[in-house]
């Protein structure tokens, strides 16, 4: 066994793990990483921290440490020790990788554009298990329907490569996450790189929730600046959303004809 192993969550997910003794203990059901990535280049948020675990008819989330997983080939192997459940401080600090992060809307900073998560890659290292980076390619999403590796023969006959496309984790900027609570500032820090053309094309994608929790998170400056960019319908409905302080502050930051069209 090398010291990194590398995998993806779809691979483990609904895998059984075996207690030392051989016997099934129970299904993964997911992985929590150890908090929701801020763009800090902070290793310890990116550690894996908990793993849900479905026993008989029970679900509850346990702590990473006491277990193992091991890839031989391409087939993945998940041993526990024994069984420690989190806290709920713990639980409310993390964040589940299958229930918040796959198949959820990110921005692809690089591309300025909306992108959806097909899959999580991880890596086990000597000092833990840390999700590394999101795919967002089609490979991702022919692994998780269980057709990658066929549809790779079948195409490297003609020699055509399934290309593969990752967003590292320190890159992620998470938007679907209006039901947790989280410092929106903190999460969408990155998003202020953004040209506001580009954040405004990438709002009127998002849905209305979604988008005035982002909109939300702009500082005055940025805001309207963005709002600007923005189609009459979206502006409204933006402002609309905030709080009369909010609203007031931004429309402020604005040219005087652009705010008075708003209202």
């Amino acid at each position: 066994m090398t010291s990194l192993t590398t995998f993806y969550l779809s691979g483990i997910t609904w895998k059984e793990v075996f207690g030392s003794d051989g016997d099934v203990i129970g299904v993964i059901r997911d992985l929590m990483v150890n908090a929701v990535p801020s763009g800090q280049n902070d290793p310890n948020q990116q550690m894996i921290t908990g793993i849900k675990l479905k026993i008989g008819k029970e679900t509850k989330l346990y702590s990473f440490t006491t277990f193992r997983v091991v890839k031989v080939r391409e087939n993945i192997s998940v041993t526990c020790y024994d069984l420690i459940e989190l806290s709920s401080e713990e639980i409310s600090e993390g964040l589940l990788l299958a229930e918040n992060i796959q198949d959820k809307q990110i921005v692809d900073l690089n591309g300025r554009k909306l992108v959806r998560v097909n899959d999580v890659r991880l890596a086990t290292l000597p000092t833990g298990t840390y999700a590394v980076a999101v795919d967002i390619g089609i490979s991702g999403l022919l692994r998780r329907i269980g057709i990658l590796v066929p549809m790779q023969r079948v195409l490297s006959l003609f020699r055509i490569n399934i290309p593969s496309k990752y967003i590292l984790w320190d890159d992620v900027q998470a938007i679907d996450f209006s039901n947790l609570n989280i410092k929106l500032s903190k999460s969408y820090a990155k998003l202020h790189t953004l040209h506001p053309s580009d954040l405004a094309d990438i709002l009127e994608d998002l849905g209305k929730k979604s988008s005035t929790s982002v909109f939300s998170a702009l500082d005055e400056e940025k805001a309207a600046d963005v709002l600007e960019e923005m189609e009459t319908d979206t502006q409204v409905h933006i402002i609309e959303s905030l709080p009369v302080g909010k609203a007031a502050d931004v429309l402020e930051k604005m040219p005087a004809d652009e705010a008075a069209d708003i209202l």
